[in-house]
This record gives C-alpha cells, sequence and structure tokens, in this order.
C-alpha cells in the first residue's frame, strides 16, 4: 500500500516516480476509469485513490513502517543527499529520536489512509509495526510460530480465516516499539545507496 505523500525534503518524488511508472508502461489504459477521470493516471497509481473503488473482497496486509517505503518513499537518497537517514534504514535501531518521529508522522498518514478507504465487511486488514516488506513470501513471516502476532493471531491465521469467512479481520497495531514478535529487517551496508 504504497503513499502518495512527501519525502523528508518536502518533495512528492514518489508521486513523480509513478507518473514515469505509468508513462514507461502505459498504464494508463488498465486503470479504472472511475479513477482516472476524477485524477491523473499516476494519481491513480496509489491505493489511497483508486482501492475504494475496489469492489472484490481485498485484504490489506502491511507493515506501518514499510522497510521500501520509508527507504524509497520517505527518505529516497535525493532527499537525503549527506546520508542522514542512511543509518536509520540499515536498521530502524539506529534512528535517532527525531527520525523516530517523522517515522511515527508517516505511520499515522498510513493509517489515514488505510482508515479513508472506509469500513467494509469484505475488506480485511492486517496492519503490524514491524519495520519491514513483503510479509507474505517468507515462511518466517507467514507460517512460522513465531510470525508477527496481532490480536494473538498470526498473518496466515488472519488471512486464512477471512478468505473462509470464519473471521473478519480488521486489525492495526499499536506504535513501534510495541509488538516484540516482529521481524524487523536489518539491511547490510551494501544495501544502502551510495554517498
Amino acid at each position: 500500500f504504497f503513499l502518495n505523500t512527501r519525502d523528508v525534503s518536502g518533495v512528492q518524488y514518489i508521486k513523480t516516480y509513478f507518473e514515469d511508472v505509468v508513462t514507461l508502461h502505459g498504464s494508463a489504459k488498465n486503470l479504472p476509469r472511475s479513477c482516472t477521470s476524477r485524477l491523473t493516471p499516476a494519481m491513480c497509481f496509489f491505493p489511497q485513490y483508486v482501492a475504494r473503488q475496489i469492489r472484490t473482497p481485498l485484504f490489506i496486509l502491511n507493515a506501518a513502517y514499510d522497510s521500501w517505503q520509508i527507504k524509497n518513499i520517505l527518505a529516497p537518497r535525493a532527499a537525503d543527499p549527506y546520508g542522514k537517514w542512511q543509518s536509520c534504514q540499515l536498521d530502524i535501531k539506529n534512528c535517532h529520536p527525531s527520525q523516530i518521529k517523522v517515522m511515527q508522522d508517516f505511520r499515522l498518514e498510513f493509517l489515514s489512509a488505510v482508515i479513508g478507504l472506509g469500513r467494509s465487511s469484505s475488506r480485511g486488514m492486517f496492519i503490524d509495526s514491524c519495520y519491514t516488506h513483503c510479509q507474505t513470501e517468507t515462511q518466517t513471516s507467514w507460517f512460522w510460530q513465531d510470525s508477527p502476532i496481532l490480536n494473538r493471531t498470526t498473518i496466515a491465521k488472519a488471512v486464512g480465516d477471512w478468505v473462509y469467512d470464519r473471521t473478519l479481520f480488521q486489525k492495526i497495531d499499536c506504535p513501534y516499539p510495541c509488538n516484540p514478535t516482529c521481524h524487523h529487517r536489518v539491511f547490510t551496508p551494501l544495501d544502502a545507496p551510495p554517498i
């Protein structure tokens, strides 16, 4: 659930990036007319503007501190020319209190966008406070016993219960660092852009 927001320098870097993606791939013709009739195609690439019009059941599984978004939307290299965010991006435990505050504000903006979609009995939600990205691709975050937990429920159980109409799961975690079940992503310096 990539968020259209300003980066730490005040620029909407991700909006420009998505404009380039939509142009490169010719995506405009495949985006919902219900959105592109009101907004530019690039804006309709952001879930916060298009998900409300999705009529099929939708489960939103996302980290409120999505590591890809922190590195590429909130504090991209272009907005951080002196690398002040680099150590924080590698490991959330390295973040200064002022950086955590910026990330907490980012979380609130993200939650506002998700909640702004409105309540729907066909929409599930598992929003944890982990510093990670793509929580469905590894056994650690999906199936293992030490999977991140919300409301005493793992990701796999929450999604399974929602898919099979056993339980409507719509939970949002408390702010970082509240959830001890999180597996925070720690990157190596090789993962960081050069300064």
